[in-house]
């Protein structure tokens, strides 16, 4: 049995003197640097007095949120505030929200299998490594039995 947290986006187990730390060093650092990279285009939106600028900059802002994989964009359908500044708010739930699908595209097999994000010869795979990996644990049972 593992001891300590496990990281909520890459379900890692890891070690940390904080109670209740949701994320691992890693992936931590991932959401920081992703943080930071929504923020400056909020702050070059917020800071200038042109309105092209404001717009051009808020809509990179929203580009930045679609998954490169699946076209998939947080809160697609919801309505944002129309401040830069507000928005700089939701700045850290965004990049917490947008590493945790990625992650569910590069390890597909540490979750539940979606067709959202697995094709289907990737799905059939897992499928078989699980099989393989039951059959293989009852012959090791049965092995440590006798």
């Amino acid at each position: 049995m593992q001891t300590g947290h496990r990281c909520e986006a890459c379900r890692e187990h890891f070690r940390s003197a904080r109670a209740r730390d949701r994320f691992c060093p890693s992936c931590r650092a991932i959401i920081e640097r992703e943080r930071e990279e929504l923020e400056s285009l909020l702050s070059i939106a917020s800071e200038s007095p042109n309105q092209d600028i404001q717009e051009e900059s808020t809509a990179e802002f929203h580009r930045s949120l679609a998954c490169p994989v699946c076209a998939w964009e947080e809160n697609r359908n919801r309505l944002f505030p129309r401040k830069p500044a507000l928005l700089s708010t939701y700045a850290n739930n965004f990049a917490m929200r947008g590493l945790k699908h990625r992650i569910h595209h590069a390890f597909p097999g540490r979750f539940m299998v979606s067709r959202r994000f697995t094709s289907k010869r990737m799905r059939e795979e897992i499928e078989a490594e699980r099989a393989f990996n039951k059959e293989w644990d009852k012959r090791i049972a049965l092995w440590q039995e006798t």
